[in-house]
């Protein structure tokens, strides 16, 4: 094995000891759930990077005439947003926006639907960990 393999598979390795440990921590949470009482909560976070791009290509007018690049929408887009949006949200707090391109929902969770969020999380490690595994194999480490 090359050094350049060797140094591919270790960084390898170093993100599965990271996504080991951000497995038992799932497992942690879900026994947490499973075996009392619990109160959880769920935040998403949704960046909108390609209005992000839009909005900076965008050109417009100052005050005084002169152009701005990347102008905001305008006061009736906002006005317009700020209304739909707590409508849209069925319930859901949709927190403080720092920024127009970033989304934010936060909710209560029941027991259920907080051990459906650890299934779909678990289920995405496990799949990036097989990813992980299957680079190393073509690499030549046997686990």
């Amino acid at each position: 094995m090359d050094f350049k393999k060797l140094e591919r598979a270790t960084k390898i390795y170093e993100q599965l000891k990271q996504l080991d440990k951000e497995i038992i921590e799932i497992d942690r949470f879900a026994m947490l759930v499973a075996n009392g009482e619990i109160k959880s909560s769920f935040e998403l976070k949704i960046d909108d990077i390609g209005k992000k791009k839009e909005d900076s290509d965008k050109v417009g007018f100052d005050e005084d005439g002169s152009l701005i690049k990347g102008t905001s929408d305008s006061l009736y887009e906002q006005m317009r947003r700020s209304f739909y949006m707590p409508i849209l949200s069925f319930g859901c707090d949709t927190g403080k926006e720092t920024d127009k391109n970033v989304h934010l929902l936060k909710n209560e969770l029941s027991e259920n639907a907080t051990m459906s969020i650890l299934g779909v999380l678990l289920q995405e490690k496990q799949f990036k960990r097989t990813n992980l595994l299957t680079q190393l194999q073509r690499l030549g480490v046997v686990a």
